[in-house]
């Protein structure tokens, strides 16, 4: 029992060409490397989708800012010209607090530019009022709106 059970514990030699790594029981580095690879491929392009998100969000938030003033200045003018004190144009800067700006707005980041002009229409009795807002993102790239109504002549 005793050379039984040494045989159990000690196998025989193993005759070369007839191991038992040789029989591919796990990945090989190459197919590790590969992997990894694919895998920071597909995170680095994830990582880039996000930013992108990012950067249209907030290119959003500050256009939907933009129509707000512009809206504004109209509706203003609007009030203005049935009172019969409308002026030709104008221009004025909207900016965060201690910005320097004509008009300080708590919770803005971006400062726009607002510019307003009114001019004869090619139909009886109004005036083409037109209100832009220009800014720039963080990327340093202008932006710019137009927004145009009209109003009728005093």
């Amino acid at each position: 029992m005793t050379s039984k059970r040494a045989a159990e514990i000690h196998p025989p030699c193993i005759p070369p060409g007839e191991h038992k790594l040789s029989q591919h029981s796990g990945l090989t580095l190459i197919e590790v490397l590969v992997t990894i690879s694919i895998l920071a491929s597909a995170l680095l392009a994830l990582a880039r989708l996000q930013n992108n998100l990012l950067h249209a969000n907030v290119l959003a938030r500050q256009r939907s800012t933009a129509i707000h003033f512009a809206q504004d200045r109209i509706e203003r003018l609007r009030l203005q010209n049935a009172a019969g004190m409308v002026t030709v144009g104008g221009s004025d800067r909207l900016g965060p607090l201690t910005s320097g700006s004509d008009i300080e707005l708590d919770g803005l980041t971006t400062t726009f530019s607002r510019h307003w002009s009114l001019a004869s229409s090619p139909f009886d009795s109004t005036q083409v009022l037109t209100v832009k807002i220009i800014w720039q993102d963080s990327a340093k790239q202008s932006h710019a709106l137009r927004l145009d109504t009209l109003l009728p002549s005093p």
